[in-house]
Parts: C-alpha cells; structure tokens; sequence
C-alpha cells in the first residue's frame, strides 16, 4: 500500500460566477421552495456587446422589455398573474441591436419544466 499527500484544493472561484460574464445571457430563474413550477423572477447578465434592448418574451409571445444597468446585470420580478407562465412551456431572454436585430437569445423555464425535459 502507498500514500501520496494530496495539497489543499485552491478555489480560484469561490463565488461560482466566473463563467457567468462568458455566456452572452446569463440567466438565473427565481422560484419560490415551495413549488418548482413557479417562476418569481429571473436575474443574471447580458453580455453581448451591441445589445441596445433587452427583452423576456413568455411561452404565448407575449413580451415585455427589461431594463439592465451599466455592468449588463438585469433583475425582473414577473407580475403574480405571469408565474406560472413556465411551468410547462419555455419562454426566452432577448437581446436586440440598435436595428432590432437578435444579437442574443437564452431560455427561460421553470425548475420543474427544465428537469422534465432534460
């Protein structure tokens, strides 16, 4: 039998966000722990140079624009009516140039959605 002393493991990202600010969207659903199939709100970066308008389009297309601030971080909370929009049906996050052309999309979906369809 050998040994071989094995060093500390060295975090060079604690927070887990590191590839976040590589992703054109980041996106973050938030969801109440008590039910899986509600979407709260989501939250995260829009990282696409260009991007003039961003905007989260519901699973009926319905669409409503989303104010992001200087570092690209966006946070919306859906209106109560609007929460359980994603429990079966995917909706996305869309970035748009000046000329209103799509620069960046990501997909939006409940917990309980996402993990049903893998």
């Amino acid at each position: 039998m050998s040994t071989v002393a094995v060093p500390p493991l060295h975090d060079d990202d604690p927070q887990g966000t590191r590839l976040d600010h590589a992703q054109p969207i980041f996106v973050s659903t938030i969801s109440s722990s008590d039910d899986l199939t509600v979407v709260l709100g989501v939250e995260g970066s829009l990282n696409v140079a260009g991007a003039a308008t961003f905007e989260l389009e519901y699973p009926d297309g319905t669409t409503v624009m989303i104010p992001v601030g200087p570092n690209g971080a966006y946070q919306y909370m859906l209106p109560t009516d609007r929460q359980d929009d994603f429990a079966t049906a995917s909706g996305r996050l869309i970035g748009r140039n000046a000329a209103g052309e799509i620069v960046a999309t990501a997909p939006v979906s409940s917990a309980a959605n996402s993990r049903r369809h893998g």
